[in-house]
């Protein structure tokens, strides 16, 4: 049996959850709203190239904000070791490396290559010029027969 009897819960107290709640909630209508800005600063956000990315840069960011709170809430990192805060962060830093690499290579032009074909003359190994290089050499050529 194990000596140890003291144990530890830590969880937040309900009125923590609720301000949570209502930050996320907040920052949901936030995310709307950004959506929907109406007037000229819409128009520009919305319809122009730099506006765009503008909005994109908000709405990310603002969700990185709901996710950090539910992470650190929800999921108890808050009042968690230093080591699980650790390894919270490399999970965050390892997603975001992955996303990007299969970002880049989602978006990238592939060229398409000729295929390699036996019986083109220009071809990389030419068996009849090199059957005659190896008499010449006076090297045994049967590795070369076992060829198709």
């Amino acid at each position: 049996m194990s000596s140890n009897t003291h144990e530890h819960h830590h969880t937040g107290s309900p009125s923590e959850y609720v301000k949570i709640l209502l930050a996320l909630m907040f920052l949901m209508g936030l995310t709307i709203a950004v959506a929907y800005i109406p007037g000229p600063i819409g128009h520009w956000l919305h319809e122009t190239r730099f506006g765009s990315i503008v909005s994109n840069a908000l709405n990310l960011g603002i969700a990185t904000v709901k996710a950090t709170l539910v992470v650190m809430f929800f999921m108890g990192v808050k009042r968690a070791s230093n080591l699980i805060k650790l390894w919270a962060i490399a999970g965050f830093i390892w997603f975001t490396t992955m996303f990007m690499m299969f970002a880049d290579y989602g978006t990238r032009h592939f060229e398409e290559v000729q295929a390699f074909d036996t019986k083109d003359a220009g071809t990389a190994y030419q068996r009849t010029n090199d059957r005659e290089r190896l008499k010449s050499y006076q090297i045994d050529e049967a590795p070369l027969k076992s060829r198709p």
